[in-house]
Protein backbone atom coordinates (compact mmCIF):
# COMPACT_ATOMS: atom_id res chain seq x y z
CA UNK A 1 0.00 0.00 0.00
CA UNK A 2 1.34 3.25 -0.88
CA UNK A 3 0.22 6.53 0.89
CA UNK A 4 -1.46 9.48 -1.02
CA UNK A 5 -1.96 13.04 -0.04
CA UNK A 6 -4.76 14.33 -2.45
CA UNK A 7 -4.54 18.39 -2.11
CA UNK A 8 -7.55 19.71 -3.84
CA UNK A 9 -7.68 23.40 -5.22
CA UNK A 10 -9.59 26.39 -3.94
CA UNK A 11 -11.64 24.94 -1.60
CA UNK A 12 -13.10 26.33 1.27
CA UNK A 13 -11.95 29.64 0.41
CA UNK A 14 -14.51 32.82 1.25
CA UNK A 15 -17.21 30.75 1.71
CA UNK A 16 -17.33 28.86 -2.06
CA UNK A 17 -16.40 25.24 -3.00
CA UNK A 18 -16.87 24.35 0.68
CA UNK A 19 -16.44 21.06 1.88
CA UNK A 20 -16.26 19.51 6.04
CA UNK A 21 -13.33 17.44 6.72
CA UNK A 22 -15.67 14.98 7.86
CA UNK A 23 -17.41 14.87 4.51
CA UNK A 24 -14.15 14.22 2.34
CA UNK A 25 -13.13 11.68 4.51
CA UNK A 26 -16.22 10.06 4.16
CA UNK A 27 -15.99 10.63 0.36
CA UNK A 28 -12.43 9.10 0.10
CA UNK A 29 -13.44 6.03 2.00
CA UNK A 30 -16.46 5.82 -0.04
CA UNK A 31 -14.28 5.58 -2.93
CA UNK A 32 -12.48 2.71 -1.41
CA UNK A 33 -9.30 4.00 -0.45
CA UNK A 34 -8.09 3.34 3.65
CA UNK A 35 -6.41 5.33 6.61
CA UNK A 36 -7.93 8.45 5.61
CA UNK A 37 -6.86 11.25 7.47
CA UNK A 38 -7.37 15.09 6.93
CA UNK A 39 -5.06 17.90 7.73
CA UNK A 40 -6.68 21.51 8.66
CA UNK A 41 -9.65 23.11 6.75
CA UNK A 42 -7.76 23.61 3.25
CA UNK A 43 -8.53 20.30 1.06
CA UNK A 44 -5.60 18.28 2.20
CA UNK A 45 -6.51 14.52 2.23
CA UNK A 46 -4.16 11.89 3.27
CA UNK A 47 -5.00 7.78 2.34
CA UNK A 48 -3.30 4.80 1.67
CA UNK A 49 -4.32 2.75 -1.83
CA UNK A 50 -2.93 -0.23 -3.80
CA UNK A 51 -3.42 1.75 -7.08
CA UNK A 52 -0.59 3.10 -8.46
CA UNK A 53 -1.80 5.15 -10.85
CA UNK A 54 -2.39 8.82 -9.64
CA UNK A 55 -3.64 10.03 -12.55
CA UNK A 56 -6.80 7.55 -12.03
CA UNK A 57 -6.84 8.40 -8.40
CA UNK A 58 -7.09 12.22 -8.89
CA UNK A 59 -10.10 11.16 -12.07
CA UNK A 60 -11.86 9.08 -8.90
CA UNK A 61 -11.62 11.91 -6.50
CA UNK A 62 -12.39 14.78 -8.70
CA UNK A 63 -15.62 12.45 -10.01
CA UNK A 64 -16.42 11.78 -6.19
CA UNK A 65 -16.31 15.46 -5.34
CA UNK A 66 -18.39 16.49 -8.14
CA UNK A 67 -21.38 14.26 -7.19
CA UNK A 68 -21.14 16.14 -4.16
CA UNK A 69 -21.79 19.38 -6.55
CA UNK A 70 -17.87 20.66 -5.80
CA UNK A 71 -16.11 20.91 -9.42
CA UNK A 72 -12.65 20.96 -8.91
CA UNK A 73 -8.62 20.19 -9.39
CA UNK A 74 -6.96 17.67 -7.40
CA UNK A 75 -3.66 17.10 -7.19
CA UNK A 76 -2.34 14.20 -5.73
CA UNK A 77 1.07 12.93 -4.75
CA UNK A 78 3.09 9.93 -3.18
CA UNK A 79 4.24 10.59 0.65
CA UNK A 80 8.10 10.12 -0.97
CA UNK A 81 6.77 12.40 -3.21
CA UNK A 82 6.29 15.37 -0.47
CA UNK A 83 9.84 14.36 0.86
CA UNK A 84 11.32 14.94 -2.89
CA UNK A 85 10.15 18.07 -2.83
CA UNK A 86 11.16 19.24 0.31
CA UNK A 87 14.92 17.85 -0.57
CA UNK A 88 14.50 20.10 -3.34
CA UNK A 89 13.91 23.28 -2.33
CA UNK A 90 15.74 26.11 -4.03
CA UNK A 91 15.38 28.63 -1.51
CA UNK A 92 16.80 26.58 1.63
CA UNK A 93 18.04 30.08 3.20
CA UNK A 94 14.93 31.93 2.89
CA UNK A 95 12.48 32.00 5.93
CA UNK A 96 9.73 29.25 5.77
CA UNK A 97 6.68 31.23 6.30
CA UNK A 98 7.67 33.33 2.61
CA UNK A 99 7.71 30.20 0.81
CA UNK A 100 4.84 28.48 -1.42
CA UNK A 101 5.11 25.29 -3.44
CA UNK A 102 2.23 24.91 -5.74
CA UNK A 103 1.52 21.46 -6.90
CA UNK A 104 0.69 21.42 -10.29
CA UNK A 105 -1.65 19.06 -12.05
CA UNK A 106 0.33 18.60 -15.49
CA UNK A 107 4.12 19.45 -15.60
CA UNK A 108 5.87 23.12 -16.01
CA UNK A 109 7.06 23.70 -19.04
CA UNK A 110 10.97 23.46 -18.19
CA UNK A 111 13.00 23.43 -14.43
CA UNK A 112 14.66 26.24 -13.25
CA UNK A 113 13.55 29.93 -12.34
CA UNK A 114 10.51 31.41 -13.71
CA UNK A 115 10.57 35.20 -14.94
CA UNK A 116 8.02 36.73 -13.17
CA UNK A 117 9.58 39.65 -12.59
CA UNK A 118 6.71 42.22 -13.87
CA UNK A 119 4.48 41.23 -11.58
CA UNK A 120 6.62 42.00 -8.54
CA UNK A 121 9.58 40.86 -6.78
CA UNK A 122 8.64 37.12 -6.24
CA UNK A 123 11.08 34.47 -7.10
CA UNK A 124 9.38 31.36 -9.05
CA UNK A 125 11.61 28.02 -9.47
CA UNK A 126 9.88 25.43 -11.71
CA UNK A 127 10.85 21.26 -10.48
CA UNK A 128 9.15 18.62 -12.40
CA UNK A 129 5.16 19.36 -11.77
CA UNK A 130 5.94 21.56 -8.73
CA UNK A 131 6.39 25.43 -8.33
CA UNK A 132 8.76 27.01 -5.64
CA UNK A 133 7.58 30.72 -4.72
CA UNK A 134 9.27 33.04 -2.54
CA UNK A 135 7.20 35.62 -1.77
CA UNK A 136 9.51 38.12 -0.05
CA UNK A 137 6.70 40.84 1.17
CA UNK A 138 4.07 37.67 1.75
CA UNK A 139 1.45 36.23 -0.62
CA UNK A 140 -1.30 38.22 0.74
CA UNK A 141 0.26 41.43 -0.81
CA UNK A 142 1.77 40.16 -4.04
CA UNK A 143 0.02 40.48 -7.43
CA UNK A 144 1.92 36.79 -8.26
CA UNK A 145 -1.32 35.16 -7.03
CA UNK A 146 -1.60 30.97 -7.34
CA UNK A 147 -3.92 31.41 -10.47
CA UNK A 148 -1.51 33.80 -12.05
CA UNK A 149 0.89 30.82 -12.24
CA UNK A 150 -1.48 28.37 -13.23
CA UNK A 151 -2.07 30.89 -16.38
CA UNK A 152 1.78 31.05 -17.29
CA UNK A 153 2.88 27.32 -16.45
CA UNK A 154 -0.31 26.30 -18.79
CA UNK A 155 -1.36 24.20 -15.88
CA UNK A 156 -3.96 23.93 -12.89
CA UNK A 157 -2.37 23.80 -9.58
CA UNK A 158 -2.99 24.54 -5.99
CA UNK A 159 -0.85 26.56 -3.57
CA UNK A 160 0.40 24.61 -0.24
CA UNK A 161 2.47 26.91 2.47
CA UNK A 162 6.04 25.20 3.79
CA UNK A 163 4.90 24.39 6.91
CA UNK A 164 1.70 22.72 5.67
CA UNK A 165 3.67 20.46 2.84
CA UNK A 166 6.25 19.86 5.91
CA UNK A 167 3.40 18.35 7.74
CA UNK A 168 1.84 16.44 5.29
CA UNK A 169 5.11 14.62 4.57
CA UNK A 170 5.56 14.15 8.62
CA UNK A 171 2.39 12.56 8.41
CA UNK A 172 2.42 10.46 5.40
CA UNK A 173 5.11 8.98 7.43
CA UNK A 174 3.11 7.56 10.26
CA UNK A 175 0.04 6.12 8.22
Amino acid sequence: MTTYIGLLRAVNLAGRNTIGMAALRELVEGVGYSNVRTYIQSGNVLFTSPDRSRGRIESQLETALATRGLTTSVMVRAGRDLERTIDANPFPDVDPKAILVVFLKGKAPRTGPLDTSEHGPERVHALGRELFVHYPNGLGRSKLTPALLERVVGTPGTGRNWNTVNKLAEMSLTM
